[in-house]
């Protein structure tokens, strides 16, 4: 038994102890496994850890969530709607998404570099991801609600909103691995992850079109979509 944390008792107190203990495996009493077992953790306490890991859990998958709508969104129908909907020359549109991923590529290690700087600093990624987000949403409304179809115009739009997408997405990597830790909390994130990743995967795949009436109304993607893909980063991200 663990009486370490108690004064040190008299060797009358002792004896009787060590009595009821010895009677008790002899008895094969269930008091003798209530003597010897370690003292649990109050089943309160652990209750609320627990709670506090699930509800921290799910708001990072809602903020995973926003992002990959965000994403999937303007990747898979943005084409679409400036071929079909802006009526642009389809070379056009292919030579802007090729110079958009390449940018894209060419963001990630540089976002990573100023990300961990920032860290080194004291600033925590949850707080840039809640200074990122109004700005990415932003320009995504800008791009599904062109006020152009000129290229240049389109660029100057595109290029910054691919920087603020990679750092989006750098930021919900960085808040898994330093926030998470090893455990039951990244047991918990990951889960939550994995079923509102799901979520917004098809979100951004499916709502799109339909929101839109095959690109007959746009403005439905720049307001509501993005509304909603903003305040779940923003939300999760508190």
């Amino acid at each position: 038994a663990n009486w370490h944390f108690l004064s040190m008792p008299s060797a009358d107190v002792h004896q009787s102890r060590l009595s009821t203990l010895r009677r008790s495996v002899r008895d094969k009493s269930p008091s003798a496994r209530v003597l010897t077992a370690r003292t649990p953790l109050p089943a309160v306490s652990g209750d609320e850890s627990s709670l506090v890991v699930t509800v921290a859990g799910w708001a990072y998958g809602l903020t995973f969530a926003g992002v990959i709508a965000g994403r999937i969104s303007h990747e898979t129908h943005l084409q679409g709607l400036y071929r079909d909907g802006l009526k642009m020359d389809a070379d056009d549109v292919g030579s802007l998404w090729t110079f958009y991923y390449f940018w894209c590529a060419a963001c990630d290690p540089l976002v990573g570099i100023t990300i961990d700087a920032l860290k080194a600093r004291g600033i925590e990624a949850t707080s840039l991801l809640l200074a990122a987000t109004p700005v990415w949403a932003y320009l995504m409304s800008k791009l599904w609600a062109p006020t152009s179809s000129d290229y240049s115009s389109l660029l100057a739009v595109l290029l910054p909103f691919g920087l603020l997408q990679a750092t989006q997405l750098m930021l919900v990597s960085t808040v898994l691995g330093s926030v998470f830790v090893a455990g039951p909390k990244r047991q918990a994130a990951s889960l939550a992850r994995q079923m509102l990743g799901i979520v917004g995967l098809l979100v951004g795949m499916v709502g799109p079109p339909y929101l839109t009436s095959d690109w007959s109304e746009p403005a439905v993607m720049a307001g509501p979509f993005v509304y909603l893909a903003a305040s779940s980063v923003f939300v999760g991200s508190l």
